[in-house]
């Protein structure tokens, strides 16, 4: 029996479906796959796609399928090329809107967040209010914003119109864990969105991995092992996912493959898995602060070889 519930929970990254974002995707080259992407997370009542601007083709290929009808769309702008003398803010945002709804071929969006925080920490209120007019004139339901740390959240947080949250998290993650962070997650009422849930693929396959993490990543995938029998767990992959579904702050899962075939194996796992005892989440949090001392493992944006 299908978990109904956490299906409705699961959200198809759509990074994948516009450039080679996670090993050597192709998804995004191939609409049939696309196709089959959409209508197989229907049958497992999954409805929703996270997308951006910055994702390459990824909001025209969203919008040329069939099977993209009456998905539940969460798209993201960023102001990289916004320059005040020549345009203002809302006439540049508005234009950007406008295009992704063309794109996307919907005529609203549910759920539009800022891409970068270095935007919100720039304009912070004129951002909002620019948001607050476009929403008013029908242009989205929802506005939020994707971060990459708990400062970020504390500051886009003060920003109440911000109902939205998008965050990287995963079983190596600890840093979201601090019970004042969690409880000013629950206090100010923000839906979570969490991505980087096998943060690009590196804690379900021992691929290469940024070189100055090789050593790390070898004892994370060590104590995965141990993990696997003690938690009575299939694989990696059921170990990652039944981590993140431990978490009830947690409003939608963001999920990332690199082709039809792990869509499929993770859309199974989902369904099998289940939580883990919180003791077992107190075990791995502190196995992974005592491995990760440089946190900018946790961030994929920081990597470099």
């Amino acid at each position: 029996m299908q978990n109904k519930k956490f299906y409705n929970q699961l959200v198809i990254g759509g990074a994948q479906l516009g450039m080679r974002y996670i090993g050597n995707n192709q998804i995004f080259r191939k609409k049939k796959e696309i196709e089959k992407i959409f209508k197989l997370g229907k049958k497992f009542g999954i409805n929703k796609v996270d997308t951006a601007i910055a994702y390459g083709k990824s909001e025209r290929n969203i919008g040329a399928n069939k099977e993209r009808k009456k998905m539940f769309v969460i798209t993201k702008f960023d102001l990289k090329n916004f320059n005040e003398e020549n345009i203002s803010l809302f006439d540049f945002l508005k234009k950007k809107i406008e295009n992704s709804l063309k794109k996307l071929m919907v005529s609203k969006i549910n759920i539009l967040l800022i891409h970068r925080y270095i935007d919100l920490k720039k304009y912070n209120n004129k951002l909002i209010n620019a948001l607050k007019k476009l929403n008013k004139m029908g242009y989205f339901h929802e506005a939020g914003i994707s971060i990459y740390n708990p400062n970020e959240l504390k500051f886009s947080l003060k920003h109440r119109y911000l109902k939205n949250i998008q965050i990287p998290f995963n079983i190596i993650d600890y840093r979201w864990l601090d019970p004042k962070i969690i409880s000013l997650i629950k206090k100010k009422k923000v839906k979570i969105h969490v991505r980087s849930i096998f943060l690009k693929g590196l804690l379900i396959n021992e691929k290469s991995s940024p070189k100055k993490f090789n050593l790390i990543m070898s004892k994370i995938h060590s104590k995965f092992n141990n993990y696997i029998l003690k938690f009575n767990k299939k694989n990696k992959l059921e170990l990652c996912i039944s981590y993140v579904k431990s978490f009830n702050w947690i409003k939608y899962y963001i999920i990332g493959f690199n082709s039809l075939e792990e869509y499929k194996e993770i859309l199974k796992e989902a369904n099998k898995s289940k939580k883990l005892h919180k003791k077992d989440i107190i075990t791995i949090m502190k196995d992974m602060k005592s491995i990760i001392k440089d946190r900018k493992i946790l961030s994929p944006n920081l990597w470099t070889n």
